[in-house]
């Protein structure tokens, strides 16, 4: 009996978890009447229960919009096909109503940046132009819409919010509170979608302002304070409101191409709780193979108050993957 309860109890603190992505309607569909959508997300629950799963992460703002009743964000066109268009019933607190039936957590979700899932056509308009056709199309809630001063375009021309913009950084966080103070959730979840680019031009002007001399400490900075600031304010909100973020499994990538500090954030306290590498590779991946990346992560996570939980893909089963070398075919 003993043996048994040490292993309920282990089982009880693991995670056992499962994104749900809205963006692009990957994992939720769009348009469905109100009762056909809540019994989508009925089954889908039922589903990741049937599994043992006892965590969902899921993604209430994909595109500068909510899957929630917000005041700040319109409500998501992942939803109803129609950004801004009330879908009848607030999508998160029913995913967190049958959750709670099986025992299961919920974070919500949060990309920080993102404005536009498509690209800009930038063959037939100029850079501003594009941008304005684009916000045009948007709900007149949605900050970018109000605030076309604070938007970029990323490498593959599409718009973001500017990283670098302290009103970004305290609009995406009060967006990010609106939740934790209005919702029954267990954390707060932030993706791997931190500087887009590289290239200098990016953020050109704003560099020039800050008089900082090093773009690639300056652009870390700007990561760090979002971050640092958002688990701050959760935690003086609600301590036991947890924070977890998913950067990509390759530590160089972080750190050198979207300028997330993810050595920093796995040994030291006040920037997480959790972390959740994006370990996408097979046992043979020629560059990055599975075993030796997650004892890569094993070794930066000296910091005992940030949980090391591992990210693996089963999207991939069946499937080549082309960028793996020679192990394409191991899945």
């Amino acid at each position: 009996k003993a043996i048994r309860r040490q292993r309920q109890m282990c089982i009880r603190d693991s995670v056992r978890g499962v994104w749900v992505s809205n963006v692009a309607n990957i994992d939720t569909p769009k348009g469905l009447p109100v009762a056909q959508y809540q019994q989508y997300l009925q089954q889908m629950v039922k589903n990741i229960a049937s599994y043992h799963m006892n965590t969902i992460i899921f993604q209430v703002r994909p595109c500068n919009d909510a899957f929630y009743q917000s005041k700040l964000n319109p409500w998501s066109r992942y939803i109803t096909g129609c950004e801004g268009k009330d879908p009848g019933f607030d999508v998160l607190q029913f995913v967190i109503d049958e959750a709670k039936k099986y025992g299961i957590r919920v974070h919500a979700w949060m990309n920080p940046y993102r404005v536009s899932q498509t690209a800009l056509d930038l063959e037939h308009q100029d850079i501003d132009d594009a941008i304005q056709a684009y916000v045009d199309t948007l709900d007149d809630l949605n900050f970018a819409k109000r605030h076309p001063e604070h938007l970029v375009v990323d490498g593959t021309n599409k718009v973001i919010l500017a990283p670098s913009h302290k009103e970004v950084i305290d609009f995406v966080t009060k967006s990010i509170m609106e939740v934790v103070e209005n919702y029954d959730i267990e954390g707060v979840h932030i993706d791997d979608y931190f500087y887009p680019t590289q290239e200098e031009s990016f953020d050109t002007a704003a560099f020039k302002e800050s008089g900082n001399s090093d773009l690639k400490q300056w652009r870390t900075e700007n990561i760090d304070n979002l971050v640092k600031g958002v688990y701050n304010t959760i935690k003086n909100v609600n301590p036991n409101i947890i924070f977890g973020i998913s950067p990509q499994g390759n530590i160089d990538s972080d750190c050198n191409v979207l300028y997330a500090d993810v050595k920093k954030w796995c040994s030291e306290e006040g920037y997480c709780d959790y972390i959740v590498p994006q370990i996408y590779y097979g046992f043979e991946n020629e560059s990055l193979p599975f075993e030796n990346t997650v004892n890569e992560w094993l070794k930066l996570n000296t910091c005992d108050n940030v949980k090391l939980i591992i990210g693996i893909c089963t999207y991939k089963i069946g499937k080549e993957d082309k960028w793996a070398g020679s192990g394409k075919n191991e899945w």
